[in-house]
């Protein structure tokens, strides 16, 4: 670690299409469905959403799709497994040293959504889940709970 003192990790810039979501770590589910309902209610609907999930963030992408499956009609997924080759590279601070690349292979998942045109041979294709199984998505916040007056007789 003494050595990688003398280096400064160098930005990357990451042009994401409109279509392709990255899941994060901190980023709430809802935010994500939200955008998902953005693209599902264009004028312009694009051909196919693509998920994408690295490491621990993989278990979101899932709960995400297995939402997206149950509050919009018609959706249908592919689901692949890879890795992905992670590459951080370090610009020296100092003259006379070189550049320094690390690489690192992580689990990744690569979902495809799609109201129709999914391959249906696929081995990871999950077509779309019956009308009765599905809940509207809606944009308003869920209702409050109330509290139960016999637990809290304070409240009264």
């Amino acid at each position: 670690k003494g050595e990688m003192q003398k280096y400064e990790k160098a930005q990357i810039v990451d042009k994401t299409p409109e279509n392709e979501i990255k899941i994060g770590s901190h980023t709430p589910l809802r935010s994500y469905l939200g955008y998902i309902h953005f693209l599902l209610t264009k004028e312009k609907l694009p051909p196919n959403i693509t998920i994408k999930a690295i490491g621990n963030s993989i278990s979101e992408a899932i709960s995400l799709v297995s939402l997206c499956r149950k509050r919009f009609l018609g959706i249908e997924c592919i689901v692949q497994l890879s890795t992905f080759e992670l590459k951080d590279s370090y610009d020296p601070l100092e003259e006379g040293l070189d550049n320094v690349t690390k690489t690192k292979q992580l689990p990744m998942v690569i979902i495809t959504l799609a109201k129709s045109g999914l391959d249906i041979s696929h081995s990871g294709y999950h077509p779309a889940l019956p009308a009765e199984q599905v809940v509207p998505y809606s944009t308003s916040a869920p209702p409050k709970k109330k509290r139960n007056l016999k637990l809290y007789p304070s409240a009264r």
